[in-house]
């Protein structure tokens, strides 16, 4: 049975108890708020003039429409370091440069040399890396340094395929770096090659240079042809060195 208390239907208050059990506050025959066992009722639109100070325990997650303004935030964010990211993996990170997974490098630091016209291996400077993904590129940084006594060339391999060189043209040699020649093979010549290829395998590669002395004399890595014991004659290292870079 609902109980009505000072009816009105101009602009005075009426109170009502409806069978729901909720009193309902109305005014000019529209209901402005409402009381149960529990509290307010309705969306509090006609909470006009409600003090800030009766916010204080709002929860962020009844924020379910409207925009914050922007004098809300602080004018400087705090600092984030990344301290709280304790269970992120490489794989998580998408986006931005690749991330470098595994890097090896061989440094020789002996002298090499050969008469060999045809390519043959320079010793120690092989690397095998195992890339962890097929999508996975393998940055390759080379670097000789030499000379010859006549026109020679290198090369750099990947499981016998040749890469980093330059167009095949009738039966010029494919290489990342030839010449080396330099009158009584006395100058060295710093080459070197940043190469990304893509096996696309999860299989050992193998990457290596060879050299050969494709004029007929003799081509020299890590000193000179006449290598004298004196200042003036230097010894200088190759390097190859391959970084797996993550897709």
């Amino acid at each position: 049975m609902a109980t009505t208390i000072n009816a009105d239907t101009s602009n005075g208050l009426k109170l009502t108890s409806d069978t729901s059990g909720v009193i309902e506050f109305q005014s000019a025959g529209t209901t402005k708020a409402g009381v149960n066992s529990t509290g307010l009722t309705g969306d509090g639109s006609q909470l006009t003039s409600l003090p800030a100070a009766d916010l204080s325990a709002l929860n962020a997650t009844n924020l379910t429409s409207g925009t914050v303004p922007d004098a809300r935030f602080p004018a400087t964010l705090p600092a984030a370091n990344g301290s709280a990211l304790t269970n992120l993996t490489a794989g998580n990170i998408t986006g931005g440069v690749g991330k470098i997974l595994q890097v090896l490098t061989v440094y020789k630091t002996s002298t090499w040399s050969t008469t060999s016209s045809s390519l043959v291996d320079v010793t120690g400077l092989t690397v095998a890396i195992t890339p962890s993904a097929t999508s996975s590129k393998i940055l390759v940084f080379c670097y000789v340094n030499g000379v010859s006594t006549d026109n020679a060339v290198v090369q750099l391999q990947r499981n016998g395929t040749i890469i980093a060189a330059g167009d095949a043209s009738g039966s010029r040699t494919r290489s990342f770096a030839g010449g080396f020649y330099a009158p009584g093979g006395l100058t060295l010549a710093a080459y070197t090659v940043p190469y990304l290829d893509s096996p696309a395998s999860t299989s050992a590669q193998t990457y290596k240079v060879q050299g050969a002395a494709v004029g007929g004399g003799t081509l020299y890595l890590g000193k000179n042809a006449s290598d004298d014991d004196n200042s003036q004659h230097t010894r200088t290292p190759q390097i190859i060195t391959v970084m797996e870079v993550a897709a």
